[in-house]
C-alpha cells in the first residue's frame, strides 16, 4: 500500500466518490474540484496498486485551521492500521499551512480519533428550521464558520473541560436535531 497525493482528474474522482459513499460528505464534485485546486496536497489516496483503497482530504476553512473533511477506508481493508497512516499523511501535509487541524465527527469514530492523538474540542449542534438551542443553557455558544442557505443553524459549544458524564448531560439538554463532536490537534 501506498499513501500519496491525488495525481489526475480520474484519480480525485475515485477519491470524491469514495468520500460520498463512505462518509458524510454532501458536497458537489464542482464545490470538491474547486477545493482541490486551492489545496491540491491535502488531497491523498492509499492505493494498492491501481486500486483506490482509501482516502483523506482537506483544506483552510478558516484561517489559521486546516480541517480534515473526509477520511474513509474501504470496508474489506478496516482494522489494518490504514486509517491511522492516511491520517499521519494528512497531518504531515496539514502542518505546512497551519499548527492545528480539527475534524467534525459522529461519536462513532470518536475513538479513532483520540488514538491517533485528536482531543475533543467542542460540540457542533443542529438545528434545523430555524429552531434554537433552549434558552436556559448555561453555556454560551461560540459562532462558527458554518452557514447554509435554509434556516439551519450550527452553534458551537466548547466542552474542553467538561467530563464525559457532564457532557453527555450536556447534549440531552441541547435538544439538537444532530449533535457532532468537534476534534482538534496540534500539529507543530
Amino acid at each position: 500500500m501506498r499513501i500519496r497525493p491525488v495525481k489526475t482528474k480520474q484519480e480525485l474522482r475515485q477519491v470524491y466518490d469514495m468520500s460520498v459513499e463512505y462518509t458524510n460528505n454532501h458536497q458537489t464534485w464542482r464545490e470538491y474540484l474547486a477545493k482541490y485546486k486551492k489545496f491540491p496536497d491535502l488531497f491523498l489516496g492509499a492505493w494498492e496498486g491501481d486500486k483506490l483503497i482509501g482516502e483523506v482530504f482537506g483544506f483552510k476553512f478558516v484561517e489559521g485551521v486546516i480541517t480534515l473533511h473526509s477520511i474513509a477506508v474501504f470496508g474489506t481493508e478496516w482494522k489494518k492500521g490504514i486509517g491511522r497512516n492516511l491520517i499521519r499523511a494528512f497531518e504531515k501535509v496539514a502542518s505546512k499551512y497551519s499548527p492545528k487541524v480539527n475534524v467534525t465527527s459522529g461519536r462513532e469514530v470518536e475513538d479513532f480519533y483520540q488514538r491517533v492523538g485528536w482531543k475533543p474540542r467542542g460540540l457542533l449542534a443542529v438545528y434545523e428550521e430555524g429552531k434554537k438551542p433552549p434558552k436556559e443553557l448555561s453555556l454560551v455558544p461560540l459562532e462558527t464558520h458554518f452557514r447554509r442557505r435554509d434556516k439551519t443553524t450550527f452553534p458551537f459549544f466548547d466542552i474542553s473541560d467538561m467530563t464525559s458524564r457532564e457532557r453527555q448531560d450536556f447534549e440531552k439538554e441541547l435538544k439538537a436535531d444532530e449533535i457532532n463532536l468537534v476534534l482538534e490537534k496540534r500539529l507543530r
